[in-house]
């Protein structure tokens, strides 16, 4: 679970003294609310007006912004020590959290934290299983384009991004979230 994540993350460098970032914030009460009032501060993206109400009671001294991510992600002068992206597997022309790459690298201070959601075992999860063979086949298209093949190391994967945009990898850590699901964690050092 994300507790577990942020536990890791504050025994290399305290995370309350961390900027933090939600990417996708939702309501609030999935993740984000078990790592708030840890945080130096919290600011939280959410594409969907209908969660702000519920996101600002559940994360009440957080920055909460209602914009698409995948543009915030690009034009945001802000940095964070600690960016949290929890993605749904379909957002309205995306797959994944594939789009917010390369640019979240602009965001991060010159040490942080990135922690993201993966579908590790799409046969697994509910929604996949739901979706027609075409969808399936341009999600695993998609992911193939990130990842460099269907089933590379997650490690290797994201530290060839890093490593390609200017941060040095170093400890990483994974948890599982579900069946399907698993939070990755890596910390990156500007070099």
């Amino acid at each position: 679970m994300i507790r577990e994540i942020i536990r890791q993350i504050d025994l290399r460098s305290p995370v309350k003294d961390m900027d933090a970032l939600e990417v996708f914030g939702r309501e609030g009460d999935w993740q984000t609310i078990h790592y708030a009032d840890k945080v130096k501060s919290l600011e939280v993206w959410e594409c969907n007006p209908e969660y702000e109400e519920n996101l600002r009671k559940n994360l009440p001294n957080a920055t909460v912004k209602i914009t698409d991510s995948y543009e915030e992600i690009k034009r945001t002068p802000n940095k964070f020590g600690l960016v949290v992206i929890d993605n749904p597997l379909l957002a309205t022309g995306h797959i994944d959290h594939f789009d917010l790459f390369p640019h979240v690298f602009r965001v991060l201070k010159d040490r942080a934290f990135l922690v993201v959601s993966m579908f590790y075992d799409l046969k697994s999860y509910p929604l996949y299983e739901k979706l027609d063979e075409e969808k399936k086949r341009v999600i695993l298209d998609a992911r193939t384009r990130f990842y460099g093949q269907k089933w590379m190391s997650t490690y290797f994967a994201y530290r060839n991004w890093a490593l390609q945009n200017g941060f040095m990898p170093g400890w990483s850590s994974s948890s599982n979230r579900n069946q399907a699901v698993a939070y990755f964690a890596m910390e990156l050092v500007r070099s």
